[in-house]
């Protein structure tokens, strides 16, 4: 995936550098836009080769964007902010982890859902048997996750039984001072400690299997995105995003 990553985003900062040098004219506002004069960018200074560039970074950015969430999960997973509850923010976190991991398996799928539509040249090497490995990827890499997030989650909230619990020990530990409260406070943070060691063992590892899959994608797609040189092949049938789908 760094491979990948560098090799389109140095085709991206050339298209950028070019754009920009021809929108000096006034025919658009992508040097304002880039320099952050204005949030309205009006005009097309790209070349169609370099619109295919500028929306492929921006769908990898997405994908990518998704991959650094699930990794700073883990880091707001080993500490307690003070003044928050702590069974909650275990729970939200959780959830959060699940829904981006969801969110990433859609983006993966739109990706390689374009890449088809796309249809890259016939002398790009194996590109149907690259894209169709892809699917096969990523099928077997996130089901099971979408299974436990639930595929009605739209309709009912990813529910875990013992993050329940733990909301309801957190609600009878607090305030009071009643003397058989202390035994209470001991098993509520037994199992607030124990749950998130659990929590955080099994987003890393799913982390690390996720950086795999990563890998294994991005790598099928470079040699159909790439020449051996590193020049971007543009497929066949590119149109510029909202010209057709």
């Amino acid at each position: 995936m760094e491979r990948f990553k560098e090799t389109l985003f140095t085709a991206l900062r050339c298209a950028l550098s070019q754009a920009h040098e021809k929108s000096q004219n006034g025919s658009s506002t992508l040097g304002k836009f880039l320099m952050g004069q204005t949030d309205e960018l009006i005009g097309t200074p790209f070349a169609e080769s370099d619109q295919f560039i500028v929306e492929l970074s921006l769908r990898f950015s997405e994908i990518q964007r998704s991959a650094q969430v699930l990794n700073d999960i883990v880091l707001y997973l080993k500490r307690f902010p003070p003044g928050v509850s702590r069974s909650r923010y275990l729970n939200y976190h959780v959830r959060s982890y699940l829904q981006e991991i969801y969110i990433l398996q859609q983006r993966l799928i739109a990706l390689i859902n374009k890449y088809e539509k796309w249809n890259f040249p016939p002398s790009t090497s194996d590109a149907a048997a690259s894209l169709s490995e892809c699917r096969d990827i990523i099928a077997k890499a996130f089901n099971r996750v979408i299974e436990v997030r639930g595929e009605d989650v739209h309709q009912r909230q990813f529910f875990d039984p013992e993050l329940e619990r733990l909301e309801g020990w957190e609600g009878l530990v607090e305030g009071g001072v009643d003397p058989g409260k202390e035994w209470m406070e001991k098993a509520f943070e037994n199992q607030i400690k124990t749950a998130r060691e659990k929590w955080v063992s099994q987003i890393e590892v799913g982390n690390v299997t996720t950086a795999l899959v990563l890998d294994a994608i991005f790598g099928a797609l470079s040699g159909v995105t790439f020449t051996p040189d590193g020049d971007m092949i543009i497929p066949k049938f590119y149109r510029p995003a909202g010209t057709r789908d």
